[in-house]
């Protein structure tokens, strides 16, 4: 098999030092090294992250650095760096999540072998301390399986993206969707023919922190993804000016206020799971079933299990 280039992309913002080195090397000291590293820094005021990254950058020249003028945001610079992207694949990265060893050489030999255009793969969660919270996600692996997946929800964890530079190209990138490009991403690529699926091995250490479960992202996250099923689902596209007029609606503010409550005990449950604290799981797990997303997110559990029965 040609060993072809990898491009791996990362969005730099606040994240702690030691988070950013453990994802730096994570990359570097892959197995598979026919790759290049765009690095994006969203932060330039920040002296910290930026003396972090050129410390690596000097003893890697496989780093390639660029600077936003001022802080962006995800989509600009995750597009940024695809427009300098010269590899064949593109594989994504976060700043406060680490890669397996052999993490892109296994997505690179499954997706030809699968005859895949773009493909994730199962991830371990972490919390800030690099304790394990769960130590296998369920994503789906066939091409099937994974198309019927996304009915319900985004079936490919965006930080384990690996695909053919040719599916970026073809969508133009990224769009503004707030909160939810990854899974807008998916839909359009699934709309426009291209092979989805998942690795069946951990190829990542997600970071689960509180500190990103405070903030309003993951409402519009999930607010986000519920309307754009619902239009895809009627065999219609969304436009980028569409979703934003949504998320200001009276509608999409109480849906906020519900889902922060459902995500306050969500986090509280995967914590006392980790500790072993059963009682307080299960009264953490009655809460959250009291919760109009509790009860929905249940509801995509289930359907997405029952699209994913059939391993392969």
């Amino acid at each position: 098999m040609e060993n072809k280039k990898i491009s791996v992309i990362m969005s730099v913002y606040h994240e702690p030092p030691d988070w950013i080195a453990g994802s730096v090397e994570s990359i570097l000291k892959q197995t598979y090294q026919n790759l290049e590293f765009i690095i994006v820094i969203d932060a330039p005021d920040n002296q910290r992250v930026m003396d972090c990254i050129y410390s690596y950058q000097k003893k890697d020249r496989r780093i390639i650095v660029l600077i936003n003028d001022k802080n962006r945001g995800l989509v600009y610079s995750l597009n940024r760096a695809l427009s300098a992207a010269s590899g064949y694949y593109i594989a994504r990265m976060d700043a406060d999540d680490i890669s397996c060893p052999d993490r892109l050489k296994l997505q690179r030999n499954d997706l030809e072998a699968r005859g895949l255009d773009l493909a994730g793969g199962q991830i371990t969660v972490i919390d800030e301390n690099n304790r394990v919270l769960e130590k296998r996600s369920h994503y789906p692996v066939s091409c099937r399986e994974t198309s019927r997946a996304l009915n319900y929800g985004s079936a490919i964890a965006h930080p384990a993206w690996f695909g053919k530079r040719e599916v970026f190209t073809a969508l133009k990138g990224y769009r503004d969707i707030p909160a939810c490009e990854d899974y807008d991403f998916l839909l359009r690529a699934r709309k426009a023919g291209f092979r989805l699926g998942n690795l069946d091995q951990i190829c990542l250490l997600y970071r689960y922190h509180s500190g990103s479960i405070s903030r309003t992202r993951k409402a519009e996250q999930r607010l986000c993804g519920y309307y754009l099923r619902g239009q895809y689902k009627r065999g219609r596209g969304v436009g980028e000016d569409e979703v934003k007029a949504y998320l200001l609606s009276e509608g999409a503010k109480r849906e906020r206020e519900r889902y922060a409550q459902y995500q306050k005990y969500s986090h509280a449950m995967l914590a006392y799971k980790a500790e072993k604290k059963y009682l307080r799981f299960l009264w953490g797990g009655m809460q959250i079933m009291a919760t109009a997303y509790g009860r929905r997110t249940a509801w995509d559990m289930f359907f997405t299990r029952a699209a994913c029965r059939k391993r392969r």
